[in-house]
């Protein structure tokens, strides 16, 4: 595990490091405008500080401390950012792009420290004793087909943006990111729950012991429900409400948007946690493939879907993707593994 540990922020700095040489390349050829340079600078600190919270809370949470690897970022830093942006909020100060950067990247920092801090406490005894050890020799493919993996997910999801800017305008992305923003209320407490059940799936898989696994993850199908139905009833119900709130009037435009995207998360948490599943069974090149195909389907139907229906046909095409490829990927694993993922 040292070795591992060692050998994975290696490669990080690595990748951060070349990340640094392409965006000192893009000032010098004037592809980033001047008003744009130090935000990149800070947007580049943000990305060092959360790929080593990343790799920290893996490591905790590799150790079986489950609840302590997700609590520095899921907790400290959302509370941090919270208590920053209410005290900025009550002060009156403007909230510039460049100010609510810093607060993240100070919250962030802060989580970083109490993360490591909780590591180093776990095994900062037997640290120094232990001798590194190199890991197996396919270790980076695996870590590579995983990066893939997050990497394609980045580009389905950021795929309406960029059709919706050149068809549409700007105004029409800051639309479908409001609606967006609601719906990952939903999945992503649904991803911070499989992120602690995927190493008990590594475990019960290993020991082949299919019931338990079939067990631990009928329960966490019903706790995904419990927790997200609430949430897509409010949305549903009370969304227009909520928009008029916290939004201007030309917001109002995304209610139905924000309805059909939180029918596709909820739909993602009563699928069970199909992407553990597949990631801590050896299955994560299959998933790539999935995810491959899906999102050039995606990239096939957005464009006339957003001549259709503007902001709302983006999200009709976000959403009825996003089911097909969970229905897709609970039959194969309960084809392949023997496994029932979800409620049906």
């Amino acid at each position: 595990m040292k070795g591992l540990f060692l050998r994975a922020h290696g490669f990080f700095l690595a990748m951060i490091l070349l990340l640094a040489l392409v965006l000192v390349l893009s000032v010098w050829l004037g592809i980033i405008p001047e008003d744009l340079k130090r935000l990149t600078v800070i947007g580049w600190l943000l990305v060092l500080v959360l790929g080593l919270n990343v790799l920290r809370g893996a490591a905790i949470r590799g150790l079986r401390y489950v609840v302590l690897g997700l609590l520095p970022e899921l907790l400290i830093r959302n509370v941090l950012l919270l208590a920053a942006l209410l005290t900025t909020l009550l002060l009156g100060y403007k909230m510039e792009p460049a100010t609510a950067l810093k607060l993240n990247l100070v919250c962030m920092t802060i989580a970083f420290v109490v993360g490591f801090v909780i590591l180093k406490a776990k095994v900062g005894k037997q640290w120094k004793a232990i001798k590194a050890r190199a890991p197996e020799p396919g270790w980076w493919k695996a870590s590579l087909s995983y990066g893939s993996i997050a990497g394609v997910q980045q580009l389905k999801s950021k795929s309406p943006s960029f059709f919706l800017y050149f068809i549409m305008g700007l105004d029409a992305v800051a639309v479908f990111d409001v609606a967006m923003k609601a719906s990952g209320l939903v999945s992503q407490l649904v991803d911070s729950v499989h992120a602690g059940l995927a190493p008990f799936i590594s475990r019960f898989y290993m020991q082949k012991d299919i019931i338990g696994l079939n067990r631990i993850i009928r329960k966490t199908v019903k706790f995904n429900t419990a927790l997200s139905l609430p949430l897509f009833l409010i949305v549903a119900l009370g969304g227009a409400w909520l928009l008029d709130l916290f939004f201007d009037p030309p917001f109002a435009v995304a209610y139905w948007p924000m309805v059909v995207l939180c029918m596709g998360s909820f739909y993602y948490a009563i699928s069970g946690p199909v992407t553990p599943i597949l990631n801590m069974t050896g299955h994560q090149l299959y998933l790539l493939r999935s995810q491959l195909v899906f999102t050039f389907l995606l990239l096939i139907v957005l464009a006339p879907l957003i001549i259709w229906q503007g902001v709302l046909g983006a999200a009709l095409a976000y959403a009825l993707i996003w089911i097909l490829q969970n229905s897709s990927l609970m039959l194969h694993i309960r084809s392949a593994l023997g496994i029932k993922s979800s409620w049906f």
